[in-house]
């Protein structure tokens, strides 16, 4: 089981997670509450989150990343957390 390490800068936490598991468990786990909006449903963006270290673990962007985030976004390291 291969584990990576994930600092959320603004709430100034940080912890381990399993490579493939998302976002939003993985935060949520350490106690940062993520708004979703749409129930995870991938239908908007209101769990997106900015990775600025490591997205080579994450996986390919979702067709619903592709569709609700701007490629401008995307570059940025913007992801839906759910």
């Amino acid at each position: 089981m291969n584990q990576t390490e994930l600092i959320f800068e603004r709430e100034n936490k940080n912890g381990i997670a399993v490579v493939g598991s998302y976002l939003i468990d993985s935060a949520r786990r350490l106690g940062i509450e993520v708004e979703a909006e749409c129930g995870r449903l991938g239908l908007c963006d209101s769990c997106a989150m900015t990775v600025k270290q490591g997205a080579d673990s994450l996986s390919a962007p979702t067709k619903a990343e592709m569709e609700l985030l701007s490629d401008e976004r995307r570059k940025n390291g913007v992801r839906l957390s759910c």
